[in-house]
């Protein structure tokens, strides 16, 4: 069995944070989740630098959520 979950409109933060959980769970049905964001945001992975890869001057200029 498959579950399937739309959501728009939501934050990085609670986005990230529902991925997150789901993906900690070792029990339940597959998941597949789909979303979009509020706004505008930079999401970096674990071995990125933010310092290298992301112009901060021109997130803060257009309001970007980092």
């Amino acid at each position: 069995m498959w579950r399937r979950i739309t959501e728009d409109g939501v934050s990085a933060t609670f986005g990230l944070a529902a991925d997150d959980y789901m993906a900690s769970r070792k029990e339940g049905p597959v998941t597949l989740r789909l979303y979009t964001y509020a706004s505008h945001c930079v999401l970096l992975g674990r071995h990125q630098n933010l310092v290298t890869e992301v112009n901060l001057d021109v997130c803060l200029r257009e309001g970007a959520e980092l």
